[in-house]
């Protein structure tokens, strides 16, 4: 209980903007002396998750690792989550739960590294995120954090501040070593905090923190021009890759393009443009559009034939 309450006191900032910026850092403290003797490939794998609000839920502690979870605690692939994530901002039934899919790489590959999201736009509509990412090699074992509020309980957004982190057990394949070679759990059990590794036959106590995400606010942001990135339309869609992207009313300032598996596969600048042909060569498939503005991201589900 006393690691829940470090999060319970920080400082707050009481405005009325729909929505802010964010810098967030993983920065990582994985080490042998509180997490078993490391291997010699220890690393992370991309640090992804989304915005969302308070109607989905995308992992927790006592709740069982969808297929997209599983995925990444145990190979550090994302094409599940990205997917689990892209049908909550696009359902084909009733109102979008999540409004961005989040990404970006660890530097350097080592066991003490760090990740960065530039400038992560929180809508109020979506105050909630998610994060995960891989503890590597292993064999469900990942750190991040779940459904962690940007808000505090009288509506203010949080200043600056960090959050420790944990090595949870995602609950879908045995062992206690730093391995990839494991037999699945069957049946699948909850996810957990991890605190016990073995290691070259050495059981370890790993109770102690693994790093920690910091949120750092960047800026309050402009309501009115948030409100009008709403009418963005993409037509044709689908299209073969000849489409426009309408109604960008000069306040966009650039659009990156993502397919199943979350990899950014096209990005440009779209600054002071009402309208972009966009001329795609990309395979067939489903792909994720954020179209960013100073003042938040509207995203879009592009379909290639």
């Amino acid at each position: 209980m006393k690691k829940l309450l470090l999060l319970l006191f920080l400082p707050s900032i009481v405005i009325t903007q729909t929505s802010v910026n964010y810098e967030i850092t993983f920065q990582s403290v994985w080490n042998a002396g509180h997490h078993g003797t490391l291997p010699g490939s220890a690393h992370w794998s991309d640090f992804v998750g989304a915005t969302h609000n308070d109607q989905i839920t995308f992992w927790e502690i006592g709740g069982f690792a969808s297929p997209g979870i599983e995925d990444v605690a145990e190979l550090g692939q994302n094409t599940d989550f990205f997917n689990e994530v892209n049908e909550a901002i696009n359902p084909l039934v009733g109102s979008p739960t999540a409004d961005q899919w989040l990404q970006q790489g660890f530097s350097p590959f080592a066991a003490i590294s760090s990740s960065t999201l530039m400038t992560v736009n929180v809508h109020e509509d979506f105050p909630l995120i998610t994060l995960a990412t891989m503890v590597a090699p292993s064999p469900d074992w990942f750190s991040g954090v779940s459904g962690y509020s940007l808000k505090n309980p009288d509506g203010s957004w949080k200043t600056t501040h960090s959050v420790p982190v944990f090595v949870y057990d995602a609950g879908t394949e045995d062992g206690m070593a730093y391995s990839l070679s494991n037999a699945a759990t069957s049946p699948h059990v909850a996810i957990s905090v991890r605190n016990m590794f073995l290691f070259n036959g050495v059981y370890s106590q790993g109770d102690e923190k693994v790093g920690d995400i910091t949120f750092t606010l960047l800026s309050q942001l402009d309501v009115e021009d948030f409100e009008n990135l709403k009418s963005v339309t993409i037509s044709p869609n689908p299209t073969n890759g000849l489409t426009t992207i309408s109604n960008l009313n000069r306040i966009a300032n650039s659009l990156d393009i993502y397919d199943i598996l979350g990899k950014r596969v096209h990005t440009q600048s779209i600054e002071n443009l009402d309208s972009v042909d966009l001329d795609l060569h990309l395979k067939s498939g489903i792909y994720l559009v954020n179209i960013k503005s100073d003042s938040g991201v509207e995203s879009r589900k592009l379909i290639i034939n």
